[in-house]
């Protein structure tokens, strides 16, 4: 019998060595090691035969495959539709994750209960929760959940076994941390159990025909808790987003088999649940009646829908020999350049300062032509001097202190438009932000366009 040999994986990347380490040599990622024992192969790699030695594996021609197989079907959510790329599709494995409290579970019941309500045979695996628990939530949604099964099983097998046997099209795992393999060691939640399970559940989805969805915890980076390798086993991973301090909350595709990533659904947090949101421009509250200092509105394209964002920046000198560099809603290594930018090209002593910046409504943009509004509300809380509020304004910001054209303008214009902003900053390409600035600031409209003409 061969002896068995103690290793260390990393839980971000699954790389494997013998030796334990304190950061992953592969992902970087630290505090990922994980002990385990392996059994050394007993025969050399070069020994092995190439064939099974069984039943050959049997391939069948893509032209003899219905279109109609994977019809998609309406989750009953509007909003869920639009990232799923408009329905779910039959036999697919989804995930969806979020930060406890963001609403996965209450977003995964509005789900099973759209869905019985149309016919639909659908299950809840409640590894966390008692049924009683999960029945106090649908009272809470209006819904009696007389039409959805439950079941706090959290056997993976065995769970398999009733779903074959019911013909589910939907099964929901509440959550992918709590239930276990019979066939695995290791407790729930490790990467052994979660690979396992997550596989298990897979040939549930592609061999049984019946959808899945995992919900799962996210890890302090933001990304789906457990091995990577459950992130490439699904088809669709979603990820629910906000300030738990908001209403408003964003659902995101990261990765979708079945169609486009670059659309999002929005969401306001209700007593009654998750509901969906037609107007994010007016849920974000970007009108106010007098002009600030340190603010700034940019009209954003995330997914397929535009919308008006406000940027608000305090910058606040400091006795600290260390200044405080503090960003909420975008990305904080582009926050750190645009106040580069800023100092270099724009002479702002901002090393003397502390710079805090957020976007309103607790929401996050990854859309780069925020950096402007950023800069207009940076420069406006430094220079004590407020942006008009007839103004918006976007354009992607170099390193050269230059201003690029962002894409889709004529949309980011009709939306500035129809909420009334009577001027819209789009510099043409190669336009110093530094003047720019001076222009909104000074009160030179030179660079201000109305919504729908060419810029200068």
């Amino acid at each position: 019998m061969a002896k068995t040999k103690r290793s260390y994986r990393c839980t971000a990347c699954q790389f494997t060595q013998v030796r334990f380490f304190g950061f992953c040599p592969s992902c970087n990622e630290a505090g990922t090691a994980m002990e385990f024992d392996s059994v050394p192969d007993s025969a050399p790699r070069a020994a092995r035969p190439l064939s099974s030695g069984g039943v050959a594996a049997s391939f069948g021609d893509l032209g003899d495959v219905s279109p109609d197989a994977h019809t998609r079907s309406s989750s009953t959510i509007a909003e869920l539709d639009r990232v799923l790329g408009g329905g779910i599709v039959p036999g697919s494995y989804m995930a969806l994750s979020a930060e406890p409290g963001h609403g996965k579970s209450t977003l995964a019941s509005q789900l099973l209960a759209g869905l019985a309500g149309k016919g639909a045979r659908v299950g809840l695996v409640a590894a966390e929760e008692s049924a009683a628990q999960v029945k106090m939530r649908f009272d809470r949604l209006g819904h009696n959940g007389r039409d959805v099964q439950i079941t706090s099983e959290t056997a993976v097998e065995r769970v398999i076994d009733a779903a074959l046997a019911g013909a589910y099209d939907l099964i929901v795992v509440d959550s992918i941390q709590t239930v276990f393999s019979l066939e695995s060691s290791g407790t729930p939640g490790s990467i052994t159990q979660v690979r396992e399970c997550g596989q298990a559940l897979m040939r549930l989805a592609k061999e049984g025909g019946t959808s899945v969805l995992l919900i799962g915890q996210v890890t302090k980076d933001g990304s789906l808790a457990g091995p990577r390798t459950l992130e490439h086993m699904v088809d669709v991973v979603m990820q629910l987003e906000g300030d738990r301090d908001q209403q408003l909350r964003i659902l995101r595709a990261v990765k979708n088999r079945f169609g486009s990533t670059d659309e999002i659904g929005l969401f306001e947090m209700t007593g009654a649940g998750l509901i969906g949101v037609d107007d994010p421009s007016a849920a974000l509250g970007t009108r106010r009646q007098s002009a600030p200092i340190g603010a700034a509105t940019c009209p954003v394209i995330e997914g397929a829908r535009p919308m008006m964002v406000e940027v608000q920046a305090l910058v606040s000198p400091t006795s600290a020999n260390q200044p405080i560099r503090a960003c909420r809603g975008i990305d904080q290594k582009r926050f750190q350049m645009l106040l580069a930018v800023l100092s270099r090209h724009g002479q702002m002593r901002l090393g003397s300062h502390d710079v805090f910046l957020q976007l309103a409504g607790g929401i996050r943009v990854d859309d780069p032509a925020l950096d402007l509004a950023c800069c207009l509300a940076i420069a406006s809380s430094y220079n004590e001097s407020e942006v008009p509020l007839s103004v918006a304004a976007f354009g992607e910001v170099s390193l050269l202190g230059e201003i690029r054209p962002a894409p889709q303008s004529e949309r980011r214009l009709s939306e500035a438009s129809r909420l009334g902003y009577s001027s819209v900053i789009q510099a043409p390409a190669h336009t110093s932000v530094v003047a720019c600035l001076e222009a909104v600031l000074g009160g030179n409209r030179q660079l201000s366009t109305g919504p729908g003409e060419e810029g200068p």
